[in-house]
């Protein structure tokens, strides 16, 4: 599990046990000032809290089919050149399709024994913030 994704999975439970705490207060002041919350929506809120961190896990964190190809290594430079192009301006079938190359490639580096680090250059010069396909935005050898 990369960092970015270990970031994300804390701090989607830190905000459900937030979520759970605060409906846990709002109880606890209600029953004291005879206000009561009902228990279906007591009950509701914790249990959506608690699914959404496997909501985050299963739709961001958790690997693709082909991602789980890649070894370590090659998975952080995915992560990487994929949040770039994922934060760019293109289209959306343009980024899938650039995902798509991407892994491709990385997949074809790794099975020709390159490692990321020497023989496979990966170098994003530039945000991919504008709606040009990619030119002058990243260096690939392999």
């Amino acid at each position: 599990m990369t960092t970015r994704n270990k970031v994300l999975l804390i701090s989607s439970i830190i905000l459900a046990l937030l979520v759970i705490a605060s409906v846990v207060v709002w109880e606890i002041t209600g029953r004291s000032s005879d206000e009561k919350i009902p228990v279906v929506l007591f009950v509701t809120i914790i249990v959506i809290s608690i699914l959404s961190v496997f909501v985050v896990y299963f739709s961001k964190i958790q690997k693709k089919k082909y991602e789980k190809l890649l070894n370590l290594e090659y998975y952080e430079q995915f992560e990487i050149i994929k949040d770039a192009v994922v934060d760019s301006q293109l289209s959306a079938v343009t980024k899938k399709d650039i995902i798509e190359d991407i892994l491709e490639l990385l997949q074809s580096a790794q099975e020709a024994g390159k490692s990321v680090g020497s023989d496979v250059v990966i170098h994003i010069s530039a945000p991919m913030r504008s709606s040009a396909p990619l030119q002058n935005q990243s260096v690939w050898q392999c």
